[in-house]
């Protein structure tokens, strides 16, 4: 809970972050950006981490490899969300609540996603996977 419920607006990660543990940034409502650098070693979103929090987009970085259950629950102001392909096993599971051409396009690969990760996101409209910009 090293950020819960703070008024914290914008933040750029260092690149040797790994994990970002359960409700580090949950109930920031006015978490508009989190930035990870070129390079960003990070492998794990833990549940809950971003829960309620104000995110309106969010970048998913080419090291990631699993985002918890309920990471980005109930963020509302969520619209986009972007996965730069990496590297290693790739799988979706468990989309509740989200339109299902989410779970046809993540057919053909993404990352291990957990039960809930985006539910509630009700401005979620755009999931794109990317092999990078």
């Amino acid at each position: 809970s090293a950020f819960d419920n703070s008024g914290l607006e914008d933040i750029k990660l260092p690149r040797a972050l790994r994990v970002i543990d359960e409700q580090t940034f949950s109930d920031c409502k006015n978490l508009q950006s989190v930035a990870f650098p070129n390079g960003s070693e990070l492998e794990e979103i833990c549940r809950t981490a971003f829960y309620g929090s104000g995110l309106e987009s969010f970048v998913v970085p080419r090291s990631l490899r699993k985002i918890g259950n309920m990471a980005f629950a109930y963020c509302e102001h969520l619209r986009e969300v972007i996965f730069l392909f990496g590297y290693g096993q790739r799988y979706i599971s468990n989309f509740s609540y989200c339109p299902s051409e989410f779970g046809e396009t993540a057919q053909n690969g993404a990352y291990w996603i957990r039960t809930d990760a985006f539910n509630g996101c009700r401005n979620l409209s755009l999931f794109t996977f990317t092999d990078g910009y």
